[in-house]
């Protein structure tokens, strides 16, 4: 049941991974990249739906879904929890402020 539960994880990142590339190709079209995305946005779009699919029958049986939800939900809040005390505490830096894409690739 963990597994499952780090695996979808893991799947979350990925779908907010191809949303982030969605949303920099369209917000920063003429900046430079090192590699292309063939199909852009089928692609990501297909790999959102896919990745969406196998989150949500991804439990081995009906009774463990729950378990496996909540288990997901508890690693997510608690990486969040961390993020947040890192980024305020250590890092210094200001909450959901925007950066400059070209500050965000120097550091």
């Amino acid at each position: 049941m963990l597994i499952i539960s780090s695996a979808s994880c893991w799947l979350l990142t990925y779908i907010i991974a191809h949303i982030d590339l969605i949303v920099l190709r369209k917000k920063y079209p003429e900046h430079q990249r090192p590699f292309k995305s063939p199909m852009f946005p089928l692609l990501q779009v297909m790999g959102i739906a896919g990745m969406a699919y196998a989150f949500f029958n991804n439990a081995p049986t009906p009774e463990l879904r729950l378990k496996v939800y909540i288990n997901t939900a508890l690693f997510i809040g608690i990486i969040a929890v961390f993020a947040f005390f890192w980024l305020k505490y250590i890092v210094k830096k200001p909450l959901f402020e925007r950066e400059a894409i070209e500050q965000a690739i120097k550091d």
